[in-house]
């Protein structure tokens, strides 16, 4: 029965976003770091399915989606909230040690316009 369960609770499915951009622009990585690829502990679709070389290849996206209460699907929230780091992500995840919030906020400072970052960090 516990097997049961936790197979279950393993299932794939779009893993919430852990709001990096909230502590620093720089830990917000392109593409998303903060699961990997077939997991075992915390399977996640967006890699799984190849979601972001899918979504940054394409020319247009079209949603369709089932509505619940005049209002999108949860999963489709989800997904949204990942593709954050799409809009100006850091591209050199090498350049904060992987999540270290301390050197990506120092990072952040040193550049000259730290207030929006437009996603890169000074090379």
């Amino acid at each position: 029965m516990i097997t049961k369960i936790w197979e279950t609770s393993m299932r794939a499915r779009i893993q919430s976003c852990n709001a990096c951009v909230s502590t620093s622009m720089a830990l917000c990585c392109w593409p998303c770091n903060c699961y990997d690829k077939n997991s075992k502990l915390e399977p996640d679709l967006m890699w799984d399915l190849d979601m972001y070389a899918r979504l940054d290849l394409a020319d247009a996206w079209a949603i369709i989606a089932p509505v619940n209460w005049y209002a999108p699907t949860s999963n489709l929230k989800l997904m949204f909230d990942r593709l954050v780091c799409m809009n100006g992500g850091n591209p050199r995840e090498d350049l904060i040690e992987h999540k270290d919030a301390e050197l990506a906020q120092t990072s952040v400072c040193r550049c000259p316009r730290h207030t929006s970052l437009q996603g890169r960090l000074p090379e």
